[in-house]
Order: structure tokens, then C-alpha cells, then sequence
């Protein structure tokens, strides 16, 4: 399962949405409506991929690509989960207001000799 939690200002219970990435014509109206609905929600709330599925028509691989494009444009960062045995898990994701630097190469690095 994916988890998705929401990053926003704590000192602001309303809905007020930065307007750039809802003009960014890089961003398809589906990543747009995601990254909406998702930082409507009250801070530090968490879902899952499966119950965004559930509240609307969009199906997995739809929600996959909007968080994948919210990813490339900085308005999400992902990060791998270790399960209890050490194993890599599922991803979670952490959704922010304005764009930020993506660090998954940094938390990431790849080896120049796999």
C-alpha cells in the first residue's frame, strides 16, 4: 500500500491553495485536481493510493501518473519504506504546498558500479 501524507501550514485550518501549479500548463488538470483534493485535507492527514482510487472515477494507474507528474514537477517527494525484515517496501509520499527540490537521488544514490 502506498501512503500519501499531507505537509501543510499549521497555523492555517482553511483552504487556501498556492495558484502557480494551478497554472502551470506542465501539470494535466488530474495532477492539479490530486494536488487539491489532497492539500484540502486537515495537516499531518494521511490516505492511501486505494482509498483515492475509491473516492472518484480515476482508476490506479491514473493516480499513479498524477502523483508521478506532481513528483517530476516538485510537489512531491517520495521516499522507499523498509518493512520490519529490512526488505524494501512500499513507498510513501509526502505532498507539499509549493514546489520543492526533489531529493530521491539524494536519498537514493545510485551506485556507478551495481
Amino acid at each position: 500500500m502506498q501512503k500519501i501524507t499531507v505537509e501543510k501550514n499549521r497555523e492555517n485550518p482553511y483552504v487556501m491553495l498556492y495558484k502557480e501549479p494551478l497554472s502551470d500548463p506542465m501539470l494535466s488538470w488530474r495532477a492539479k485536481g490530486l494536488w487539491a483534493y489532497l492539500l484540502s485535507k486537515p495537516d499531518g492527514w494521511s490516505v492511501y493510493e486505494s482509498d483515492l482510487i475509491g473516492k472518484g472515477t480515476e482508476g490506479r494507474d491514473a493516480i499513479r501518473k498524477a502523483i508521478k507528474e506532481l513528483e517530476k514537477a516538485g510537489y512531491v517527494r517520495r521516499k522507499r519504506i523498509r518493512n520490519d525484515n529490512g526488505r524494501l517496501g512500499s513507498y510513501e509520499y509526502t505532498i507539499y504546498e509549493n514546489p520543492v527540490e526533489n531529493l530521491l537521488t539524494k536519498e537514493y544514490p545510485v551506485d556507478k558500479n551495481p
